[in-house]
């Protein structure tokens, strides 16, 4: 098929087709308006891949509501192969089909298996998936098959989009790879304007034909083809109207010449897609028509008969159905509804019920309800969300109506398109008459709120809390948990009243007995006390939940991030990194293994933070990447995600970039309330300037976090403040914040804290004092992980020993420190030891990179994995891509490290098996 002026499109088709074909994967969306040519385009890939497996599916508005009903579609053909799928993977989508009725399946775990299984189908024969109107797709279908697209790469498979526009709730399809379509160039379009046209067309019909559809190419076909001959030779004017407007007007003119047994054929055929044949027979013995294949010649131009039945484009479809009047549209759903077997298809069954429905109608409500009770079993909370949505319309009762709204705003939050729940909160609020149903309306609005990021998340989860209290004690303080989560998040200051108002108030909230002691309760204790109290008060709490967190795992629901987080603040609280590290290998363990990737994102984020202070900034530069890719690949914003790499730009001694970031974090803290964003943005710069000795800028910008006293943050900061106030000469200030390091030193006792504790006392004391301490500090650090904080104790000796005209002891310490530096990429430290070698009369040993500089952040990532013992299937579901990515990955790190076996690979990373729990 050769399409005129499209040859630039259709070579960008083949290339995709061509990877496939040679071992790697392709995706491209192909987005314009109605008629634009998509699904033309579509059909030339189809026929350019003849030695392709072919998968092709077409999305229906009438669909929207049935949860991953796109994506059953796609790969049913396929689904006898689902017994080669790993068991949570296989579980997750059988139950999401409704093969199985287990538990429910988390949504990206769906996603993982159909990448897993598609990689599986095309490692036979190379795989073309073509998803053709894809932004009629059901939600829960598109966010798995936009997930799968983004994680192809060497796995044969080419995956097409037609896209009309992006959706405001489908957002996971922005940033694919996509091709803009626009109309015909002039030459072309003309080309086409007179193939369709009957006898010569005057040059102003042409010229005006051309300019009203902008070279549509579906419009001057529709359009060239309707023209009398009179209007062809004499230029009459044309009326004007949108296109895709056009288009169905003059579709619906096709259907409305045809029999009326016709027009109910083709009104079956629209109001649903799935019908085949022998239903469409039936539907017609009740609805007036014959055997389709004996209608008029008129229905085969509007209709393939197939199989499968399929309309020739999808304004005929929205033509027919929307051109028909509302009795003929109810009586069809009604009469399909009719000849499904409601214990076989329940759900598509419950639909055409709520389609075919006039008025209030409690029986149909109730089963449309059921039906989403079953899709959110199966994790399909956007089709829940949209048959709750119904099944409330049509309710008579107003509070049972208001209870539905009020399901279906939850089930949205549920699906993460929080922008429809608070229109379906205003919809509930009127009929809910009970405390408790508008106290969990306070929750879910305060939901909603928070995962849009919105500062009014904290009064409206605070206010939620107090109305659960008298309800459900538990439901009440994991709200008041959430809402002191998002208030650190947000907080700007200490000082001001919010923040402590809202700690202390969570602490006078009474006990629930059946779970206190739990993880969830020591943390809202132990971080409400230390913002309300103090940091004394919460540390046995908290340092309760750390072990807790430890030995029981980091958390009961996947998608709940409040004690993710705020057990990260505690154990950076307590300087307890090995806890740290442990409870954060559970936790992306946890997350791999139950495919919970919004917990995950933040728990990579956690990771990277962690990876960066103890000096493994390649891995955490991998983990970085990682977190980012999943952050986008379900639909999230990632501006946030890229502000929180400030503290390894800092590390690195990157300037321009830090302080971009800083600003950046100043303008959007300002702006959105994030408090946190500025003292973490903060804490890079520290780094930065005590890096490159600027102790006077150090200062200032650590004196805003000492005065916060933000959790975790608050914490970490006192050892660099003391530095930067012994160096810049702001003795008073450095001995305040080491009053503040002493007390919580003492309360924290881990070898971290010791160590930072005599190194910082060091600097304060003279002679025969400080050499101790800053030996002392050596011992204590060397002990624990933080590279970067062992080479900073043996600069500041250096820098002391070279004071006291001890030259050649300096020597010693400040070599090894440069050498760490240099080795870690910390370059602002490893200059500033430079040149404190220099005044020693020594020059410093540069050490050349190593290889492992030469692979990128997924690769090491992989190779990591692959050193601790994990098979390529391990791998892949834990980095969720397919196996053969898995494979290309590494024999691209065994040829950039010279290596032949796995044994090697875990000798050159120096990985323990430990790392096959969770994240290396």
């Amino acid at each position: 098929m050769q399409l005129l002026g499209r040859e630039e499109e259709q070579s960008s088709i083949l290339r995709n087709i061509e990877a496939a074909r040679s071992g790697f994967s392709a995706v491209l969306a192909l987005r314009g308006e109605a008629g634009i040519g998509k699904t033309a385009l579509l059909d030339f890939a189809v026929e350019q891949s003849p030695d392709l497996q072919v998968a092709r599916i077409s999305g229906s508005e009438w669909e929207m509501g049935l949860g991953y009903s796109g994506l059953h579609q796609l790969t049913l053909p396929f689904l006898g192969g689902l017994e080669v799928l790993p068991a949570p993977q296989r579980n997750a989508l059988r139950s999401a089909f409704g093969m199985d009725f287990g538990s429910e399946p988390n949504r990206f775990m769906v996603a993982l298996a159909t990448l897993t299984l598609l990689a599986e189908v095309a490692s036979e024969r190379p795989l073309l998936c073509v998803i053709d109107d894809a932004h009629w797709i059901d939600e829960d279908s598109a966010g798995a098959l936009a997930f799968v697209a983004r994680r192809l790469h060497a796995d044969r498979v080419a995956m097409l989009f037609g896209l009309r526009e992006i959706r405001e709730y489908l957002p996971m399809f922005e940033g694919l790879p996509a091709l803009e379509l626009s109309g015909l160039a002039e030459k072309p379009a003309r080309e086409l304007l007179g193939s369709v046209v009957h006898g010569r067309i005057g040059k102003r019909v042409a010229d005006r034909i051309v300019s009203e559809t902008r070279g549509n190419p579906l419009g001057l076909i529709a359009l060239g083809g309707e023209l009398s001959a009179e209007k062809v030779s004499s230029g009459s004017p044309l009326e004007i109207l949108p296109i895709s407007e056009r288009l169905e007007q003059r579709f619906l003119r096709d259907v409305r010449a045809l029999s009326q047994p016709d027009q109910a054929l083709l009104l079956a055929a629209a109001a649903d897609p799935t019908l085949d044949n022998d239903r469409l027979c039936r539907a017609g013995a009740v609805l007036g028509f014959e055997n389709p294949e004996a209608s008029e010649a008129g229905v085969g131009q509007l209709l393939d008969l197939g199989p499968p039945i399929a309309f020739r484009h999808p304004l005929i479809r929205s033509a027919v159905y929307y051109g028909s009047s509302t009795t003929d549209r109810r009586r069809t759903h009604e009469v399909i509804a009719s000849l499904i077997d409601s214990d076989t298809d329940p759900d598509r069954w419950a639909w055409h019920l709520g389609a075919a429905a006039i008025g209030p109608d409690e029986d149909t409500a109730a089963v449309l309800q059921q039906a989403a009770e079953r899709g959110r079993s199966r994790g399909g909370f956007s089709g829940s969300a949209g048959l709750l949505t119904r099944a409330a319309e049509l309710t008579p009762n107003e509070h049972r109506r208001a209870e539905r709204f009020l399901a279906a705003a939850s089930a949205t939050v549920m699906a993460g398109v929080p922008q429809r729940s608070q229109s379906l909160l205003d919809l509930a609020l009127p009929g809910l008459d009970s405390p408790a149903e508008l106290a969990e309306a306070l929750r879910v609005r305060g939901a909603t709120l928070r995962l849009l990021f919105d500062p009014a998340a904290v009064s409206a989860l605070v206010e939620a809390a107090r109305a659960l209290e008298p309800y459900d004690i538990r439901e009440a303080r994991d709200t008041w948990l959430a809402a002191l989560e998002a208030e650190v998040l947000a907080q700007h200051d200490m000082t001001g009243s919010s923040l402590r108002s809202v700690a202390a108030e969570a602490l006078k909230v009474p006990e629930d007995s059946q779970n206190a002691g739990s993880m969830g309760d020591l943390l809202l204790k132990g971080i409400a006390s230390r913002i309300a109290i103090g940091h004394s008060t919460a540390v046995p709490m908290l340092r309760e939940a750390i072990a807790m967190m430890c030995t029981d795992g980091p958390y009961g629901e996947p998608n709940l991030p409040s004690p993710l987080w705020l057990g990260d603040i505690a154990c950076r609280e307590l300087w307890d990194d090995s806890s740290r590290r442990e409870i954060l290998h559970r936790l992306t363990a946890a997350c791999r293994d139950r495919g919970a990737l919004f917990s995950l994102s933040i728990a990579l984020l956690a990771q990277f933070e962690r990876e960066t202070w103890v000096g493994h900034f390649d891995l955490a530069e991998a983990l970085f990447v990682e977190g980012r890719d999943i952050t986008t690949d379900i639909g999230m914003e990632v501006m946030l995600w890229d502000l929180f790499k400030v503290t390894l730009l800092g590390w690195r001694g990157l300037d321009a970039e830090t302080r971009l970031v800083v600003a950046q974090s100043e303008a959007l803290s300002e702006s959105a309330g994030i408090g946190a964003l500025l003292h973490h943005a903060y804490t890079g710069l520290v780094i930065l300037e005590l890096g490159g000795g600027k102790y006077e800028e150090a200062l200032r910008y650590a004196q805003r976090i000492y005065d916060d006293d933000p959790p975790g943050y608050g914490t970490q900061i006192l050892p660099e403040l003391v530095e930067a106030g012994v160096r810049s000469g702001h003795m008073e200030m450095a001995m305040a914040a080491l009053d503040r390091l002493s007390d919580r030193v003492k309360m924290a006792g881990t070898p971290l804290a010791l160590g930072l504790l005599s190194r910082s006392r060091a600097l304060v004391e003279s002679g025969e004092n400080a050499e101790t301490l800053f030996r002392e500090s050596i011992a204590q650090l060397a002990g624990t992980e933080s590279a970067p904080e062992v080479a900073r104790a043996r600069l500041l000796y250096g820098e002391w020993l070279r004071r006291e005209k001890r030259r050649v002891e300096a020597r010693t310490e400040l070599h090894l420190a440069y050498e760490a530096f240099d080795t870690l990429g910390a370059n602002a430290f490893a200059e500033r030891t430079r040149i404190e070698l220099k005044a020693t009369g020594a020059e410093a040993r540069k050490r050349s990179a190593g290889t492992l500089n030469d692979l990128t952040p997924q690769e090491e990532q992989v190779a990591r994995f692959a050193a601790s013992g994990s098979t390529n299937p391990e791998i892949a579901a834990q980095m969720f891509l397919s196996a053969s990515t898995v494979e290309y990955h590494l024999r691209k790190v065994f040829r950039k490290l010279g290596l032949t076996s796995r044994r090697q690979l875990k000798m050159s990373l120096n990985v323990s098996d430990s790392v096959s729990s969770g994240t290396p």
